[in-house]
């Protein structure tokens, strides 16, 4: 995400300092305006459809916390929230989260919201005009980059995972800005000709080599990454942008149609790449290798491309405006409530149904080869049937005692009393559970006496 993140910063930094130079002014209201335009409509299309898949498909694990994910996304916060629910730890008891990739456009929406504002405060200095805030900028852009990338060194060693470090804005600010300050630099025109066009020429080819070889080897969970690795990525990302006038076959690769037909649909690949893989895998499409990844890209390109032309094209041209005239103002607030009405109703915790009797417990599977990890037995677990939608059933809500798991979790029950666990890549286990009398602690020892229910 990090070219990504440069080339945001880039186009961004160059669109807002022109509109300085030509009008004198920055018309805030229009730029957020045409983010949300830009942003908006995908997005909810994709939250709605992850509304729509916990209602038939989800298991009743990964409900509560899709319905927060997606409704921290509506509110440009999920990277927070990932970081909140220390996301390495709830993907590998649930399955990796189909919305964990809104981290990177809630970083960005957070740096739309903001830049603007940052624009507004340099130029109001006045010192030297629109030379001046160019300059201003590029300082400030430099020195931001420079403090959020040791920012990030320092958070990661003092941290005992990761996600802090890799979610965080202000750590990975650093990329953005980068390209905020090559932005400041050429306001969006790559030079041509002259020394400084010399000079990328010789820099283009081992900037892409730096970027392959980053690609291959480069790991989240790396420690040299966020201890410079990061860094260099957006450093080689901004010298392939700055270089793009410089080099003619960099500027005819790029230029190809296929890329740039990828390019105009690229907000909706991204936006449905990671919940086709992590829905449609192996076990839903019944594929594998070769054959499952060319379904699963053939999938993407398709839903991006329904997307693009049914969506984002239609609104971002102003279709709304013209089909609703004035009221079209209310478009924004009330598809956000579309979508989070939706999201919500389809990822509802199934009803338990109280027993008079005396409550049955249930002891989870001491360890289970789906995950590799040991399960502490559950303090109180509750039986109940679930008598609506496909995942009809018996479902279990259970307290954990093991100190790793303090909040309740919900496991699915089949008919013959066998917990169906998720592990890390979505596959589905099953396992005995061993009813006991209320008031007996389980235990995960299979050699300790437990109460059995009479």
């Amino acid at each position: 995400m990090d070219m990504f993140f440069v080339l945001s910063g880039f186009l961004i930094a160059s669109l807002v300092v022109r509109e300085r130079q030509g009008t004198g002014r920055l018309d805030l209201r229009n730029f957020y305006v045409r983010r949300l335009r830009r942003l908006t409509p995908a997005l909810l299309l994709v939250i709605a459809a992850m509304g729509i898949y916990g209602l038939v498909a989800a298991s009743p694990g990964e409900l509560e916390r899709l319905r927060v994910q997606g409704l921290w996304t509506l509110g440009w916060m999920a990277n927070w929230r990932f970081i909140i629910d220390g996301t390495s730890y709830t993907d590998f008891v649930a399955g990796v989260s189909p919305l964990r990739h809104m981290w990177s456009l809630a970083i960005e929406e957070q740096f739309y919201l903001l830049f603007p504002l940052l624009v507004m405060v340099l130029a109001a200095a006045r010192l030297g005009g629109s030379t001046g805030l160019r300059t201003r900028l590029l300082v400030v852009a430099s020195a931001g980059a420079v403090a959020s990338a040791v920012w990030m060194a320092v958070v990661h060693h003092g941290s005992a995972t990761i996600e802090r470090a890799y979610f965080g804005t202000d750590t990975r600010a650093h990329g953005l800005l980068i390209g905020v300050a090559l932005g400041a630099l050429l306001v969006g025109r790559p030079p041509v000709d002259g020394r400084a066009a010399v000079v990328l020429r010789a820099v283009v080819v081992p900037a892409v080599a730096v970027l392959v070889v980053l690609f291959a080897v480069a790991a989240e969970g790396a420690a040299w990454m966020y201890r410079g690795g990061f860094v260099v990525m957006a450093v080689a990302t901004a010298v392939i942008i700055a270089s793009v006038g410089a080099s003619s076959w960099l500027a005819s690769v790029l230029g190809a149609r296929p890329l740039v037909g990828l390019g105009i649909i690229s907000y909706g690949v991204y936006l449905w790449h990671w919940p086709v893989i992590t829905i449609l895998d192996s076990q839903a499409l019944g594929l594998s290798g070769f054959a499952l990844a060319m379904a699963q890209v053939a999938i993407t390109l398709g839903c991006a491309l329904v997307s693009y032309v049914v969506v984002e094209r239609p609104v971002r041209s102003g279709a709304l405006g013209r089909l609703l005239g004035p009221v079209s103002v209310a478009a924004a607030p009330l598809g956000i409530a579309a979508a989070a009405a939706v999201l919500v109703f389809g990822t509802q915790m199934p009803t338990v149904a109280s027993s008079t009797s005396d409550q049955q417990l249930a002891t989870a599977p001491a360890s289970s080869a789906a995950n590799g990890a040991a399960l502490a037995g559950p303090a109180d677990c509750r039986a109940g049937r679930r008598r609506a939608g496909r995942r009809q059933g018996r479902l279990l809500r259970c307290r954990w005692s093991s100190p790793e798991t303090p909040w309740p979790i919900r496991w699915p029950v089949d008919r013959w009393g066998r917990v169906r666990l998720r592990s890390r890549r979505g596959s589905r286990h099953r396992a005995p559970l061993t009813p006991v009398r209320s008031g007996c602690s389980a235990s995960p020892d299979p050699s300790a006496p437990t109460c059995r229910a009479g």
